[in-house]
């Protein structure tokens, strides 16, 4: 058996085990009573309506004063969750996508070396007034999960640069990449040591939450805490607009992504250790540059190498599990 180095899984602590909700896993169907093995996947039945996840404990950093004073509590080497929540029109009309030809291609390649040279020469300078990025959210074990509100700051903390620039801090997330993505773009931060907790999900759970193997590829946040935790999260603010004062609904909203995902990667760090089976770290974790997916694994996860995962068959071979 082969698991992540005994170093990289963070202690959950046994009373936190203790007191975790059972977990639902006999509602899906298996994946070895499929009728046929070419079949599209199968869809999960309705979800049940559960109750929510409790908001953690939060502090709204709105000051470099304050943001500076937080950070300097954080451990030289550590795991912590990261999020972030970006400023859109909640009115926006979403268009399908258009397939870019060769031409605008190009024009997309230019725009990313000006500003990858930008950054490098040390001539980037961070647009305030059209940033994207609203929140930074940061979660760690035994703190409040921290937002720092970038509108109001209108700074980048520099213990928050050197956090994300880390290699020795492991940084998690739920599709984590695209946030990745835009704090380089707005930020010109290039984040290291990232971890997917929707890839390390899939393959934790392969009967209920990877069905379709690369036709499936990472697994949204409530669906994990639904899987992990018995409970549901508030999706409604998900189109909030992210712009103006915050309310406390939005400050809850928030921070309860970071906790959960924090949570949700100490205990799925266990069951790929238990599980029996070979889970690589490799397959969940990266570093970036200029925005892109670099390191250890391949740009997408776990479905290209996993060796007991048979795409085609719609499912995994338990024989090859072990």
């Amino acid at each position: 058996m082969s698991a992540a180095p005994a170093a990289c899984i963070p202690a959950l602590p046994v009373p936190l085990l203790a007191t975790l909700p059972p977990t639902k896993t006999d509602t899906a169907p298996s994946a070895l009573n499929d009728p046929l093995p070419n079949s599209p996947p199968l869809a999960l039945p309705p979800l049940p309506d559960l109750e929510l996840f409790p908001a953690p404990v939060f502090i709204c950093v709105n000051t470099i004063e304050l943001a500076e004073t937080l950070l300097a509590r954080m451990p030289a080497q550590c795991i912590i969750a990261v999020d972030i929540e970006c400023k859109m029109d909640p009115n926006a009309v979403i268009r399908p996508s258009k397939k870019r030809k060769n031409r605008s291609k190009a024009k997309h390649s230019a725009k990313i070396q000006a500003h990858a040279h930008a950054i490098d020469k040390g001539t980037f300078l961070i647009d305030w007034d059209g940033l994207k990025t609203r929140l930074v959210q940061v979660a760690v074990r035994g703190e409040p999960v921290w937002g720092f509100d970038l509108a109001q700051i209108r700074a980048l903390p520099g213990r928050l640069r050197d956090l994300l620039e880390s290699a020795d801090v492991l940084k998690v997330g739920v599709n984590i990449n695209c946030d990745v993505v835009q704090l380089w773009y707005d930020l010109g931060v290039e984040t290291k040591n990232v971890a997917d907790v929707g890839l390390m999900a899939a393959p934790a759970y392969p009967e209920q939450l990877a069905r379709g193997g690369a036709r499936c590829p990472g697994v949204g946040l409530d669906t994990i805490c639904r899987q992990l935790f018995n409970r549901r999260l508030d999706k409604n603010l998900t189109v909030s607009g992210w712009t103006g004062e915050l309310d406390e609904k939005q400050w809850a909203y928030a921070a309860t992504d970071a906790h959960v995902t924090l949570l949700a990667y100490e205990l799925l760090a266990f069951v790929h250790v238990y599980s029996g089976y070979t889970i690589l770290e490799k397959w969940y974790t990266w570093d970036s540059h200029r925005g892109a997916r670099v390191g250890r694994g391949t740009q997408r996860g776990w479905d290209t190498q996993c060796p007991w995962w048979n795409d085609v068959n719609i499912g995994f071979d338990p024989s090859k599990r072990v």
